[in-house]
């Protein structure tokens, strides 16, 4: 009795093992979907800061005032990512040790800690830098202009050709730097999303492998 009750538990077990693996396929799969369309905004996000600081450097930022208003509007919006982490939170419960393949476990792991790493460097990096930027935005551009350009959560270009609130060199250098460093932050954001991506990928060919569940 003992013998089948083991073998029983045995197959209980590896039909657990792979429902785990197929729902991890699955959120990997569902991972590399949103990780494309994240680098397609980011480098969206990266054009509109360009252009804020090609405006910024000219002798008549005013000149734009059109292109000003609508990119900056944009600016302090967070570009977030959320992870299909629900069957990596129940393997890291308890049920790790179900997943028999030594290096399906090391892929799984490497890829949680990259993207608990990532929540930490890039987007409470990017929230402090937006709570930065804040008030030099404030100095420069006029609020009136920027509550008619949005509803709801759309962002609409301004009426013509807005003028700038205060354009001393002072209030635009200040700009100039928090946009910056929100420049470099968003850029990293790209190089790290595509280093995820890859790695995702990496997740995918190893439990594909190792499980030999191609058709999932």
């Amino acid at each position: 009795g003992f013998f089948v009750e083991n073998i029983r538990e045995n197959r209980v077990e590896k039909n657990r093992e792979k429902e785990y693996i197929q729902s991890m396929i699955s959120d990997m799969k569902s991972d590399i979907k949103q990780l494309d369309s994240l680098n397609a905004t980011r480098r969206v996000k990266n054009e509109m800061i360009d252009s804020i600081l090609l405006i910024l450097d000219m002798p008549d930022p005013n000149l734009f005032g059109n292109e000003l208003y609508y990119f900056a509007r944009w600016m302090p919006r967070p570009v977030r990512s959320i992870t299909s982490d629900g069957t990596m939170q129940q393997l890291k419960s308890g049920n790790l040790r179900l997943i028999r393949s030594r290096r399906s476990v090391d892929a799984i792991m490497e890829y949680d800690q990259l993207v608990r790493f990532g929540n930490i460097s890039v987007e409470d990096r990017e929230e402090t830098l937006i709570q930065q930027f804040y008030p030099s935005l404030k100095k420069v551009f006029d609020a009136r202009v920027f509550e008619k350009m949005v509803k709801g959560m759309q962002i609409n270009r301004p009426v013509g050709n807005p003028k700038l609130l205060h354009g001393d060199k002072e209030s635009l250098d200040e700009l100039y730097s928090h946009i910056h460093f929100l420049k470099n932050v968003n850029s990293y954001s790209i190089q790290f999303i595509e280093r995820r991506r890859t790695l995702a990928e990496h997740v995918l060919d190893v439990l594909t492998q190792e499980y030999n569940l191609n058709n999932y």
